[in-house]
């Protein structure tokens, strides 16, 4: 499918006219300014105390507070101390010992006076920091733990969120870090390392960046280091036991995404990349480098998933910064540009689409909903469905709107536009509207302001044969949303008698009514309205499987316990039902089967256990997807899902009320069931699943097909939805140098 591009955007006129991983306790203060102070950091790690000393001095002061008085007053935070001494001597400083509230670290918070004269001040202090790693939230299917700030034997962790170095309300930083460590470690921070070398037994490296940045960044632990040129870039990895097959693959594999996103956006704005082992599970992006976890850099999938997405970052969100006041753009654009287009590249880009209005349409239920412009960061299902989903179908409206090649030229000038500064929504729109020549507003306020979505119905299909190769298709389509009409361009896809290709037809949608009239020389068999899922919407109910992320996303559900399953069963189902009802965000009842009668309607129902009284019931509701059953097993077409020594989860609709879910969730082994309420939320997207083990490890996922879409109508029994035209990948993955 081609889309329609500049010569049918549509006329928005006639309406009207990343990542930094956590939101600093400044950030709703003023948005990042354009002052820069440079550090020239001297430090010494001491791991096994949890210890830094540090030497710090500052320059390009007279930029903050400089109003033309003899004195200057300013403010910056800095963690707890032992002690701070400030040179030049003399100047007047006040602490305020409690600092920022909302943060969980340790901080004083300083005033200082300043002459007028002075540009430059150097700090010395030796700080104690060592935040335990806490498990993230198990709500949506990318938690992962986190620390704002940890030093020990294990490794090293320290960010503008530890408040290790001087944070001044909204500065952007240079930096020059020289720093010591034990002789058998190595460090990681972003830009370049100027120099490295063993001197009196302990291991001196310089690091340093002179763009501006956001945050400085200080990794540490003993390091087993590779690198390899990727053109002028350094490919390095930093891994924390020997593994030279491993680090090849993510050397080379740096090397084909570095070019390929330098082909398309511009020049990579760093020295180096780096893929860097932390010593606890982490899915995180830093200018320069991606610090992941021990087991997440082992799954082969993630060299094409999470790994070119933390690479792409240093073009959105750490080289184009966020202002976080309107909105974080960036976590969106990086998905629709990295995650997207390498599922577009393998001809799956409709179902990744799919996937992310399935999430949106899950869990936005009960007014969960909000705008993109109120989206900071990532905390549970919700913000993940709006703030990557949304943002991300946002963008590729916007490619559909303008075609491929102002689409591309446009995201490069943006990104040439705004490096090293704060960019917002509006920025965007800017940068997007001088490149289209056309003023896109209205298409901004439309999907950036608004809360909600479109509900599409194709309400009435007729065909009119006017003469004998002339064929008239009427149709009626509705917008059912309770909000105003929203403006959209819509393809509508006919396939045509004697065709093996399906035509496509864009059409400008902007009523909650509207009848549409296309004329074709073959007569139309069937018509599918947005079939590869082109347009961000409200998915109906027959449009999508029903899967996990609906039972996960439900506003109330209902845990059902089987009353004759084993004691140890029952005690590990009983288990598993608590730690949900205290974890999870939503209402959740537990009752035994032998305390109801039948099944409510009013909410998801979860039925546990084999033995579970109301099994036959869910099994009754996947009859539409051909599963067949005995004592032990399901069967879904040729896959066969075992109950012994395994454990399988599927999921139908509630047969009292089809819009709720209705899941069994049935394990063979009492030990799986802790394992399988961490897991399950991580697999939202699937209808049906089956894990092994008491660990568990997940052996066969999948969904159940579409049944029955309201957005397709065949006007000829039996007729198929022809063959799609795929539209051509934003940019192609280039061979291994």
């Amino acid at each position: 499918m081609k889309f329609p591009g500049q010569g049918l955007l549509m006329n928005y006129m006639d309406i009207s006219r990343f990542t930094s991983l956590v939101l600093l306790v400044f950030a709703s203060q003023s948005a990042l300014a354009n002052t820069v102070i440079d550090h020239n950091i001297d430090a010494e790690i001491f791991p096994s105390q949890n210890r830094i000393v540090v030497t710090d001095t500052l320059t390009g002061l007279k930029k903050l507070d400089n109003q033309g008085s003899n004195n200057r007053t300013l403010t910056f935070s800095l963690h707890k101390s032992s002690r701070l001494d400030i040179s030049p001597s003399g100047i007047k400083i006040i602490k305020q010992e409690n600092g920022p509230q909302n943060t969980h670290v340790s901080i004083n918070k300083y005033q200082i006076t300043l002459p007028a004269d002075i540009d430059k001040l150097t700090l010395s202090y030796e700080l104690n920091i060592h935040y335990p790693v806490e498990q993230a939230s198990e709500e949506y299917d990318r938690s992962v733990s986190g620390s704002p700030g940890i030093i020990s034997d294990k490794g090293v962790y320290l960010a503008n969120e530890s408040f290790w170095f001087a944070v001044f309300n909204n500065e952007l930083v240079t930096f020059t870090l020289s720093l010591s460590l034990p002789k058998d470690w190595k460090s990681v921070s972003q830009g370049a390392r100027l120099k490295q070398d063993i001197v009196h037994n302990k291991r001196v490296e310089i690091w340093q960046e002179k763009n501006p940045q956001d945050d400085i960044y200080l990794v540490a632990a003993r390091f087993i280091e590779y690198e390899q040129m990727a053109g002028r870039i350094k490919a390095m990895a930093f891994l924390r036991t020997k593994d030279d097959g491993l680090a090849q693959k993510y050397l080379d594999t740096t090397a084909q995404y570095l070019q390929m996103y330098q082909n398309f956006l511009g020049p990579y704005p760093y020295a180096k990349f780096a893929l860097v082992e932390n010593f606890w599970e982490s899915g995180w992006g830093m200018p320069s480098f991606t610090l992941l976890g021990p087991q997440v850099i082992r799954f082969p999938f993630i060299l094409h998933s999470s790994y070119p997405h933390e690479l792409l970052h240093n073009w959105w969100g750490n080289s184009v910064y966020m202002d976080w006041e309107q909105g974080n753009w960036a976590e969106g654009l990086t998905t629709y540009l990295a995650d997207h287009l390498v599922s577009e590249q393998r001809g799956k880009g409709d179902d990744y689409r799919r996937a992310a209005l399935q999430k949106y349409t899950d869990y936005t239920q009960s007014g969960k909903d909000f705008a993109l412009k109120d989206f900071v960061s990532r905390t549970d299902s919700t913000t993940q469905a709006v703030g990557y989903g949304k943002t991300m179908m946002f963008f590729h409206m916007l490619r559909v709107n303008l075609g491929d090649e102002l689409f591309s030229k446009a995201l490069a000038h943006f990104y040439k536009e705004y490096q090293y500064k704060e960019a917002s929504f509006s920025d965007i729109k800017t940068a997007f509207s001088a490149i289209a020549e056309q003023d896109l507003a209205p298409l901004f306020a439309q999907w950036v302001d608004k809360v909600g979505a479109p509900i599409i119905k194709l309400s009435s299909v007729e065909v009119v044969e006017k003469t004998k190769n002339n064929y008239q298709l009427n149709l009626k389509l509705l917008q059912t949303q309770t909000e105003t009409a929203y403006k959209l361009l819509v393809p509508v896809v006919v396939s045509l008698q004697g065709e093996e290709k399906a035509q496509t037809e864009w059409i400008e949608f902007s009523k909650k009514e509207q009848k549409v009239g296309l004329e074709f020389t073959k007569k139309p068999q069937r018509v599918d309205i947005d079939p590869s899922f082109d347009i961000f919407r409200r998915l109906d109910l027959n449009e999508i499987p029903p899967a996990l992320s609906q039972m996960f996303g439900a506003g109330s559900s209902l845990i059902i316990l089987p009353k004759n399953a084993s004691a140890d069963l029952k005690k590990a189902y009983q288990a598993l039902a608590k730690n949900w009802q205290n974890t999870r965000q939503s209402e959740i009842s537990i009752v035994s089967d032998g305390d109801i009668k039948s099944l409510p309607g009013d909410k998801a129902v979860w039925v546990l256990g084999w033995e579970n009284k109301f099994r036959s019931q869910v099994i009754n509701a996947l009859a539409n997807y051909d599963v067949t059953t005995d004592k032990a097993s399901l069967k879904f077409n040729d896959e066969l899902l075992n109950t012994k020594q395994s454990s399988v989860i599927v999921v139908g609709r509630n047969p009292t009320n089809p819009r709720h879910g209705l899941a069994l969730i049935s394990a063979d082994i009492p030990q799986a069931l802790p394992g399988l309420a961490r897991k399950l939320p991580h697999y939202g997207r699937y209808s049906y699943l089956a894990f092994e083990g008491k660990e568990p490890i997940n052996q066969t996922k999948g969904q159940w097909p579409v049944v029955g879409s309201p957005l397709s109508r065949k006007l000829q029994q039996h007729a198929e939805l022809a063959e799609l035209e795929k539209p051509n990948a934003l940019a192609t993955l280039s061979p291994v140098f």
